[in-house]
């Protein structure tokens, strides 16, 4: 009975054991899903903030363009078409021939520098990168430079018929 009741006891006591280690094995588990649960809201969060920032940024860089463009045109168009109607104002507004003659041809040459000018402007807005190949052949190559600068494999897949596009 003595040897009996030992047993019995001690198969009890590691029952109970047992029946611990699992309680903490399920809380564990259950911690583990609350915070796998936090961890998923926090990437989804994190990625909603992610695509305000990426369209906060484009939206920035557009601005920034546009205020680089809007200076370069008042710094060499708008200049170049004042000085042009003033040298005709003062065309107009001389009586000598001689004079008048000067202030025209000065106004011709500001109106062929200000056409330079503008067609400079104009180039430099040109995407120089599709000078040396195809919109998909230069988007392989963006990619492959994006993959080979941070680290993080890329793929770049075209997918129906290359159109190759207006100059």
């Amino acid at each position: 009975f003595v040897i009996n009741s030992s047993i019995v006891m001690m198969m009890l006591r590691i029952s109970a054991r047992e029946e611990t280690l699992t309680q903490e094995r399920i809380d564990a588990i259950a911690e583990l899903e609350r915070t796998n649960h936090r961890l998923e809201q926090a990437l989804s969060e994190n990625e909603a903030l992610h695509a305000q920032l990426v369209l906060r940024a484009r939206e920035a860089g557009i601005d920034d363009e546009r205020r680089r463009l809007a200076a370069e045109i008042h710094d060499t168009l708008a200049q170049g078409l004042t000085g042009i109607v003033t040298q005709l104002q003062a065309a107009q507004n001389t009586v000598d021939p001689v004079v008048a003659g000067g202030h025209v041809e000065r106004a011709a040459a500001l109106a062929r520098r200000s056409l330079s000018e503008a067609r400079r402007s104009v180039q430099n807005l040109l995407p120089q990168a599709l000078e040396h190949g195809t919109l998909d052949e230069v988007l392989g190559r963006v990619v492959k430079m994006w993959e080979a600068d941070s680290g993080v494999a890329a793929v770049f897949t075209v997918t129906g018929t290359a159109e190759p596009l207006h100059d």
